[in-house]
């Protein structure tokens, strides 16, 4: 069986969906009757750049000729498609240029969506993209979504209910409970020993509720390490020395994946402070349980709190307290 995935981006982009989109193929690959997979995304620069990763799986990243709403616009997708050689194809939503360019295509070979989350924060692109996107959900052999709280949650996936499937996202624990990644934790413990360690991993967005727990800080007498990037480090920079709290809080950038685990092996608390719907998993959660660390987020009305369980795992509390 030969099977393409079509997505935004793939990693070394960061992202929740880039990192469960690679290790889905990387698992994939490894079964005997999957022949090949190909992986359809943008390029953040205006060139294509074809990648061998291993003899079944190939990355084709398409030149971004700009971004409109989050969305990178690469037209070279409506002619890609055609060309490439796949029984299905598997979308990950929300990319709606995708779907675009998958219709405009005129394929008829069958696919599936994974949905990942809502549209929420562009409405209007939203309003002028329904009809597109009602079209192209009428025509998917299925729809897979990650947890029963985003299909209680979502009006569309209540309209698809009989053709949803609940798949959760998962991950490897093995590199977050080796040898390795103990021994690297042990020498970054070393340097913020005089204090607990607290966590976060993701983009400094928004959605994501990195302000709020930059604030909470004042009242906090711990380190506070934040790994990612973002269009609010700056606000996020300033907002600390406003408090007078750089002291305590520390921007890690260019952190490795061979390196990702022994900082979550270091932290002794993980935070994710999500403030909107979009953040529609978590997926980082996953990391910190691997790495038996309790977790602290929020009850938004998503997979969140179906990853991390109250009194089990960790804490949940209102989004923005």
């Amino acid at each position: 069986m030969k099977i393409a995935h079509i997505n935004k981006f793939y990693p070394p982009t960061v992202g929740g969906i880039e990192y469960h989109v690679r290790m889905l193929t990387q698992e994939l690959s490894k079964m005997s009757h999957i022949e090949n997979i190909d992986i359809l995304v943008a390029n953040e620069k205006r060139q294509r750049v074809v990648e061998i990763i291993n003899a079944k799986t190939k990355i084709i990243r398409l030149p971004s000729w700009l971004t409109a709403y989050s969305t990178p616009i690469a037209p070279a997708f409506i002619t890609e498609i055609s060309k490439i050689q796949a029984d299905m194809f598997h979308f990950h939503f929300p990319y709606p240029f995708g779907d675009f360019a998958w219709l405009l295509s005129g394929d008829k070979r069958p696919y599936c969506i994974t949905y990942h989350s809502d549209i929420l924060r562009q409405k209007v692109l939203e309003k002028f993209y329904r009809p597109l996107m009602y079209r192209f959900f009428d025509k998917a052999s299925a729809i897979i979504t990650t947890s029963p709280h985003l299909i209680d949650s979502s009006p569309v996936l209540q309209k698809y209910h009989k053709k949803v499937y609940v798949v959760a996202l998962g991950i490897d624990p093995q590199p977050f409970t080796s040898l390795s990644a103990s021994m690297k934790a042990m020498e970054i413990k070393s340097r913020f020993s005089d204090k607990p360690v607290v966590l976060f991993v993701g983009r400094l967005v928004y959605y994501k509720g990195v302000d709020v727990l930059v604030k909470a800080f004042k009242n906090i007498d711990a380190h506070l390490l934040l790994i990612g990037k973002g269009p609010l480090e700056m606000d996020l920079k300033q907002t600390a020395a406003e408090l007078n709290i750089t002291d305590k809080i520390h921007f890690v950038s260019n952190v490795s994946d061979e390196m990702m685990p022994a900082y979550f092996n270091a932290s002794d608390i993980f935070v994710l402070p999500s403030v909107a719907n979009t953040e529609a998993y978590g997926l980082v959660q996953l990391a910190a349980h691997a790495s038996g660390k309790p977790v602290i987020s929020t009850n938004l009305p998503t997979g969140v709190p179906f990853v991390n369980q109250h009194g089990v795992t960790g804490l949940i509390v209102p989004p923005g307290e």
